[in-house]
């Protein structure tokens, strides 16, 4: 190991919670954090990595490293562009790769060809997901690959996550870590936040994330929520992910319609807690459908952006009581309320229910023991004992 830890984190893009190991990694000590990608958007944190090497396009410019987009394009991913891969890990300065899947094809390779640590990490895992035996086979290959010959895997569910695995014959045997997406404290949000509520004296709800209007992805439908709280009289507001943005008629129409729904545009993630910190609650329920991408097991271990999201623009938040893993931390924190199906068409008189004064002071305690700096230390412990091993 160097004198100076040096971290890169490799994937097809980074998302935000590898640009929130990266903030909480380079304001913990004077540890280095790079980025291997094949996408990179420099509006999120254009100075956060202190080397970037996007493998889309040809170019040098500034500290932004870049192979070639033509060779890429003409491999599709087989030889050339692996002898690439192999290439640059050859020389390339690290003491771990921090891989975070899906897909797969970036962190496979870096598995294959590095002579460092590796550690395999994911948004969403995609057996546990989507069921290992509903995988196409290439990804289903892929993904026991990187999970077999990894050196660490970090993960932001609870130990069943990994079991789940080892259930179905893998043989995992390698350090784990359980560390979520945490709050960063850059973006928390006053306690004494102006809200809609005082301005009307209606109810306010924000749900931010993935969406969409295929009944295919009935998890991801809201239109059926807009219309039952709206039955109730209770504002509901809609910011979709800015990156996974897809023909959603069915909500701008219902926007038009419904004096009770908005739908907004998207938000950069770096304004999103001042957005949202005029609502009374977050969101964070969803149909219970088995559908491409969502199991039951998913349910269990599922936990997405939204609970750091919510904390940080300082919102109570409800819950759908089948996500287990969220309505466990929330209960256990006392931050909001799990919400059944069949609760959702009186949802107005559960919240009301609960003194929401005493949920907000339990929102910003519980954001302080869950944020990034509190929690970095983990991270840094868990790759230092790997470099030692």
């Amino acid at each position: 190991m160097s004198e100076y830890l040096c971290i890169t984190f490799c994937g097809e893009e980074p998302s935000p919670r590898a640009y929130k190991m990266a903030k909480g990694l380079k304001k913990y000590r004077n540890i280095k954090v790079k980025c291997i990608c094949n996408y990179f958007h420099k509006d999120l944190f254009p100075d956060l990595f202190d080397e970037v090497i996007n493998l889309t396009f040809l170019k040098n410019n500034e500290k932004y490293n870049f192979l070639s987009r033509v060779e890429k394009k003409i491999s599709k991913r087989v030889p050339f562009y692996n002898w690439k891969i192999q290439h640059l890990l050859e020389k390339f300065d690290t003491d771990i790769f921090h891989c975070i899947a899906a897909p797969y094809d970036l962190p496979a390779l870096i598995i294959k060809y590095s002579n460092k640590k590796n550690i395999l990490d994911s948004h969403d895992f995609a057996g546990i997901s989507s069921g290992i035996e509903n995988l196409p086979k290439k990804l289903r290959e892929m993904e026991r690959y990187c999970f077999e010959n990894i050196d660490g895997i970090v993960h932001k569910g609870p130990k069943f996550e990994i079991e789940y695995y080892r259930k179905y014959g893998y043989k995992i045997d390698c350090p784990e870590l359980t560390y979520l997406d945490y709050c960063d404290e850059d973006f928390f949000m006053p306690i004494n936040s102006h809200k809609l509520s005082e301005e009307d004296g209606e109810l306010h709800l924000v749900f931010t994330g993935s969406i969409s209007s295929d009944l295919k992805y009935k998890y991801k439908y809201y239109i059926p929520f807009a219309k039952k709280l709206a039955k109730q009289q209770i504002h509901f507001h809609i910011y979709p992910n800015p990156y996974g943005i897809r023909t959603l008629d069915v909500y701008k129409e219902l926007d038009k319609k419904e004096k009770y729904f908005h739908f907004h545009k998207p938000v950069s993630y770096r304004e999103l807690s001042r957005e949202i910190a005029k609502y009374d609650y977050g969101w964070w329920i969803n149909q219970k459908f088995q559908s491409p991408g969502s199991t039951v097991d998913k349910w269990k271990v599922g936990i997405g952006n939204k609970l750091s999201c919510y904390l940080e623009a300082g919102l109570p938040i409800l819950v759908s009581d089948h996500l287990e893993w969220g309505k466990e931390i929330i209960e256990k924190n006392r931050i909001g309320q799990s919400i059944k199906p069949n609760e959702i068409d009186n949802i107005g008189k559960k919240i009301e229910s609960v003194n929401y004064s005493t949920l907000k002071k339990n929102v910003f305690k519980a954001r302080e023991k869950l944020s990034i700096k509190k929690q970095v230390s983990k991270l840094v412990n868990f790759y230092e004992n790997l470099i030692k091993d």
